[in-house]
């Protein structure tokens, strides 16, 4: 299945192109540039760096701080979408669905 990621910052369905790793936010490309305008020492990763084809038709997302980690929980909580060891560090104790 793949899964749909929206920017986090103006919720438009417009692609998202980078992940700020220091905010844990899913950027497109117009936030992606006023992000790094603002925050210049935040590591923003592009897309095709943590996003690897799985197979032609689905690609699998790979969490950015494990990366071996499918992003496979969404955590309700903290409207975030995480890897399983995620839900058991920094998301304990908070309400996930599994993604599909």
């Amino acid at each position: 299945s793949k899964k749909e990621l929206k920017c986090d910052k103006c919720e438009e369905v417009d692609p998202v192109v980078a992940l700020c790793v220091d905010c844990e936010v899913w950027l497109c490309q117009d936030c992606c540039k006023a992000h790094k305008k603002q925050n210049k020492k935040h590591d923003i990763t592009d897309v095709p760096s943590f996003v690897k084809e799985d197979t032609a038709v689905q690609k699998v997302l790979y969490c950015p701080e494990h990366q071996k980690n499918e992003l496979d929980y969404y955590c309700e909580t903290c409207d975030k979408i995480v890897c399983l060891y995620c839900t058991m560090k920094d998301h304990m104790g908070h309400k996930h669905n599994i993604v599909d």
